[in-house]
C-alpha cells in the first residue's frame, strides 16, 4: 500500500517536464516562424 502512495507522486512530475519542453518548443518555433516572416517582408 504504502509503495502504491509513493508511485504516485513518482508520476505526477514526469508530466511537467514534458509539458515544458513541449512548450519551449512551441515558443521557438513560433518565434522562428515571426523571424522568417519579418525577413520576407524586409525583402
Amino acid at each position: 500500500m504504502r509503495q502504491t502512495d509513493v508511485a504516485v507522486p513518482d508520476f505526477a512530475p514526469v508530466p511537467a517536464p514534458t509539458f515544458t519542453s513541449a512548450m519551449i518548443r512551441f515558443v521557438a518555433s513560433l518565434g522562428m516562424l515571426i523571424g522568417i516572416s519579418l525577413l520576407l517582408a524586409s525583402l
